[in-house]
């Protein structure tokens, strides 16, 4: 696990970067890896947003399907191998969105693993973040022009942040009661 912190005009945030075990590794790796990502998630300030990004080594279908997985909604039609699983049952503990089922795209531009053939294609490559930070997600997509000698694509994740505190204060028209309409009480139907 790798982790930094940067203050972005008055907005604190950490950005994690790991790698989880693969899906032939040993239960207790994954469960070693996934109880330790918990804790480290958990370590924070109380004005501070988290980000984590990575290769998760799960296969998922919220990202073809656009389900848009916030952890709060429940996917029960989605298929997903184990790694999945606990990076779903991750999310809604910790409570962060998989910003790459939020935005659509080509296949191309989903898909982050490629193997040696070049014929197997999967989503191992995920973007999370706080729900408060999704607002401000413009886009979560696979850059393919980049070629880094790895079977992995580049992931992208854009946010468009405020630039101040006053930027972020959203105005809200006051509610206001409606008139009763007294013409209807003259209508005898």
């Amino acid at each position: 696990l790798l982790s930094a912190s940067r203050t972005i005009k008055g907005c604190n945030i950490r950005v994690m970067v790991e790698y989880a075990p693969t899906n032939m590794a040993s239960n207790n790796a994954k469960t070693l890896f996934y109880r330790q990502l918990r804790k480290v998630s958990k370590i924070k300030d109380r004005n501070e947003k988290l980000i984590v990004i990575g290769d998760f080594n799960a296969q998922s279908q919220i990202t073809s399907k656009h389900a848009c997985f916030r952890p709060e909604k429940v996917l029960s039609n989605c298929s997903s191998n184990e790694n999945g699983e606990l990076l779903l049952d991750y999310c809604r503990e910790t409570g962060l969105s998989v910003l790459n089922s939020w935005f659509k795209h080509r296949p191309k531009h989903q898909l982050t693993w490629y193997s040696a053939d070049g014929k197997t294609r999967r989503t191992l490559d995920y973007s999370l973040c706080e729900s408060w930070l999704r607002q401000y997600a413009v886009d979560c997509r696979v850059r393919c022009g980049f070629d880094f000698e790895s079977d992995h694509k580049l992931l992208v994740t854009t946010y468009r942040t405020p630039a101040s505190k006053v930027a972020r204060y959203k105005y809200r028209k006051p509610k206001t009661a409606k008139k009763p309409d007294t013409g209807a009480l003259l209508d005898p139907n």
